[in-house]
């Protein structure tokens, strides 16, 4: 079987969508996969490499996995990296279409299974929380040093929060977050969480496998989307500027995209993105979201 080396990408998110690309060469393939991220492809036959990099998290995690990682690499001739420009993105109409264009994947498969051994390591939170509702993930709106993205990303804070606050009381809450001071902190006002877990205490499997079991997946655009995605997890995903809702749009009924009234696919670290959503119309689709069975959903 011919070897082949892929240069992946750093950011969880990608590492999710990348799962697509593995998965499609390992048919025909011996694949070694430079990534931070191991527990990712679990489930294929991925030879693990890793991936240098000076961002925080994708360095713990790293760290965490080690043990992951192959110890040495033979030579390898055949080497591709996978990547995508904003022209990309756009003229194929997502993330995940322009990351997979240049494969020739015309229908990519990113789904995350969720291992008996994870589901353990987070019934382990469950018993400890005592949940009386159905789970609902939230992410809190951040920003961080090391990327300069998320203040042009981060949807307007006050609607984001209030929309959550209409419909919290129906969900045992549990805010996700890795914060440190000066470097990753929260930009949205507080909000009533039945569970807080800031300081990183979720690692990716215990987190993948509450998302797969929550009632509901509240988030902005990163990688919370595409793991809700991945587990096909009922969601509700709030925009501002830098890239609209289509970038992610895989037809899933499970899906609900909120976005601004003039969405906005800059890309653009500075560009003055119109983020005003039209509350009122988002709190009735978000009513009609969670009253209707994902059919129903669909057909409409």
């Amino acid at each position: 079987m011919q070897r082949i080396y892929l240069q992946g990408m750093s950011g969880l998110g990608d590492n999710l969508h990348q799962r697509a690309i593995v998965r499609h060469l390992a048919a025909t393939h011996e694949v070694w996969l430079e990534t931070p991220w191991p527990s990712v492809y679990h489930d294929l036959p991925v030879r693990l490499v890793r991936k240098a990099s000076d961002l925080r998290t994708q360095d713990k995690n790293a760290q965490r996995e080690r043990e992951r990682f192959e110890a040495a690499v033979p030579s390898i001739s055949n080497r591709r990296r996978i990547w995508y420009t904003h022209n990309e993105i756009r003229r194929r109409g997502g993330f995940l279409r322009a990351m997979c264009h240049d494969w020739r994947i015309d229908e990519p498969d990113f789904s995350l299974p969720i291992p008996p051994a994870w589901r353990e390591r987070a019934q382990v939170w469950l018993d400890r929380w005592q949940p009386d509702r159905p789970l609902l993930i939230y992410r809190p709106l951040v920003d961080r040093r090391e990327w300069s993205g998320c203040q042009a990303r981060n949807p307007e804070a006050g609607p984001y929060v209030e929309l959550l606050r209409s419909v919290r009381e129906r969900f045992f809450v549990v805010s996700v977050a890795d914060l440190v001071p000066q470097i990753e902190w929260t930009v949205s006002p507080p909000v009533e969480a039945d569970a807080v877990c800031h300081a990183g205490e979720l690692e990716f499997e215990v987190l993948a496998a509450l998302v797969a079991q929550a009632g509901l997946v509240w988030c902005s655009p990163g990688f919370m989307l595409i793991l809700a995605q991945a587990v096909r997890a009922q969601m509700v995903a709030v925009f501002g500027g830098h890239e609209s809702a289509r970038l992610y749009d895989h037809g899933y009924p499970e899906n609900l995209f909120i976005e601004p009234i003039q969405p906005c696919e800059c890309f653009s670290k500075v560009h003055p993105c119109r983020k005003t959503i039209n509350f009122d119309a988002a709190r009735r689709r978000l009513e009609t979201f969670l009253h209707e069975p994902a059919e129903d959903l669909a057909a409409a």
